[in-house]
């Protein structure tokens, strides 16, 4: 339900989905794509509190464009992030990350790379804080 919820929201906020070209998948990035986005869980760790009032996921946003596109790819990593980061319950109606604590980046720069077709990745982990019901 997170990759959901996160996937949900930046199709709302227009930065994946529809007219912007960048279609985002969840769990796998099929590789006849050049610009696209992929959401994957990367395990977590336990609730951090007595009664377990929280879940404490951990995702991996992956960003990929065109052969040797790196300011493609990382001005679109850049959007997400910034989405990412900035991210508050209640900014949108509806709103999928009610009940989202926060949304944590783990480092402050993408990891990069580039694959076989040499096509720019770069990928960033987040840690986030979902209240339980």
């Amino acid at each position: 339900m997170v990759l959901d919820d996160l996937r949900q929201y930046l199709i709302q906020m227009g930065i994946v989905e529809g007219a912007t070209g960048w279609p985002c998948f969840i769990g796998y990035l099929p590789d006849d794509q050049d610009r696209a986005v992929a959401l994957y869980l990367t395990g977590g760790m336990a609730a951090d509190t007595l009664g377990h009032e929280n879940e404490l996921p951990t995702v991996q946003v992956r960003v990929r464009a065109g052969k040797f596109a790196l300011q493609e790819c990382e001005s679109k990593w850049r959007e997400i992030y910034n989405a990412l980061d900035q991210a508050r319950p209640g900014q949108l109606m509806p709103d999928p990350l009610d009940g989202y604590g926060a949304i944590e980046a783990l480092a402050t720069a993408p990891l990069v790379w580039y694959d076989e077709k040499l096509r720019c990745n770069m990928t960033q982990n987040y840690r986030i804080i979902k209240l339980r019901p």
